[in-house]
């Protein structure tokens, strides 16, 4: 049995150089294609884990400025019951003045009146013991 051997791009007649063949160039060009792709694929896939490395990190800031920005609210909000309780209970103490307030108004309405009824009285008294005196006469207006 004879065995051969196939050699691609070898020139037996040259030992000193290599010759290049279109079947060689083209093999070469395949593989410097292919491994720029990988590479380029390679760029495009670690470009993507950065950026999404990115996102993840950003968000974490994020979520660690609206925690400190949540501790603020609540802070706020608790504040802001206190001042409402506060403010309530001044609330409180405006209507039970107030109420005292009409109350005090009320009860001097009535001396005033009690008072304007008794001072009528004293008048009409006077009246009649100035008419039955004769000698005082008693006007029905201020322009007599």
């Amino acid at each position: 049995m004879n065995a051969t051997k196939t050699l691609i791009a070898v020139n037996t007649s040259s030992p000193q150089g290599m010759t290049v063949t279109l079947e060689s160039t083209s093999l070469f060009l395949g593989i410097l294609v292919s491994v720029s792709m990988l590479v380029g694929v390679t760029i495009k896939v670690i470009s993507k884990f950065n950026s999404i490395s990115n996102s993840i990190r950003d968000l974490r800031e994020d979520v660690n400025k609206l925690s400190a920005i949540d501790t603020t609210i609540k802070g706020i909000y608790k504040d802001v019951l206190l001042l409402d309780k506060r403010f309530d209970i001044h609330v409180q103490d405006y209507t039970n003045r107030k109420d005292t307030i009409q109350m005090l108004l009320g009860q001097l309405n009535e001396k005033i009146d009690h008072k304007s009824e008794r001072f009528e009285g004293e008048i009409k008294d006077i009246e009649r013991y100035l008419e039955k005196r004769e000698d005082y006469k008693i006007r029905s207006s201020a322009t007599e």
